[in-house]
């Protein structure tokens, strides 16, 4: 209960930071960069403290591999509070619950249960009544690409919970704790570069401009 309590918080404050970010027209790519080095920070210290911990290349590789996942995610869901609001994007990351669901009975086969079943058809039922909420908003006119960014979130956040699955089944749990600070500290390394990178060639531009 209290783990779940506390996704809510901090989920719900990421949109309303991203949200306010937005509003001052503020750089999102920052806000990812610091979130993922704290993250990073703090799995890290979470790592010291497993003395049983252990790595492996498989774990490494996956690891690296989800970071990029993770950031492509989080950008989404940044352009997604911006262009579509709050609630549009909070309700998108609610419903990937259906992904990992959905996979997990075609992948592992797993039999749902009854309300599980449930879960399902309300899910679909909210994805349709979602879409013509959608379309009846009258104060906010989505375009194609706010539809797309809703959607990513959606398929994204569900991805990154069954890439977690993945990793239960497939690796043994004393490489958990360094499996989540490869995929924060991966992601740190992924959100500065794509900053420096964009950095680079603002640069380079400006640099042609004056030069002509």
């Amino acid at each position: 209960m209290i783990a779940l309590l506390l996704t809510v918080v901090c989920s719900s404050s990421i949109a309303l930071i991203l949200k306010d970010n937005h509003t001052r027209d503020g750089n999102p790519l920052l806000l990812l960069a610091g979130n993922y080095f704290i993250a990073s920070l703090i799995s890290f210290g979470f790592v010291l403290a497993d003395k049983k911990a252990m790595l492996s290349t498989e774990t490494f590789i996956f690891g690296t591999l989800l970071a990029s996942l993770f950031v492509s995610t989080f950008f989404a869901f940044a352009k997604a509070v911006g262009a579509a609001g709050t609630a549009l994007a909070t309700v998108s990351s609610r419903l990937s619950v259906i992904v990992p669901l959905l996979l997990s009975i075609m992948i592992y086969h797993e039999k749902p249960t009854v309300y599980q079943l449930a879960g399902i058809v309300l899910t679909f039922i909210t994805i349709i009544l979602f879409y013509f909420s959608l379309r009846n908003e009258s104060s906010k006119k989505l375009r194609f690409i706010d539809y797309f960014y809703l959607l990513a979130v959606l398929i994204g956040i569900g991805l990154n919970d069954f890439c977690m699955k993945v990793f239960q089944q497939w690796r043994p749990e004393v490489e958990k704790s360094y499996f989540i600070f490869i995929i924060f500290f991966a992601a740190t390394i992924y959100t500065f570069s794509v900053i420096f990178v964009k950095n680079a060639f603002r640069s380079a531009m400006e640099l042609i401009k004056v030069l002509q």
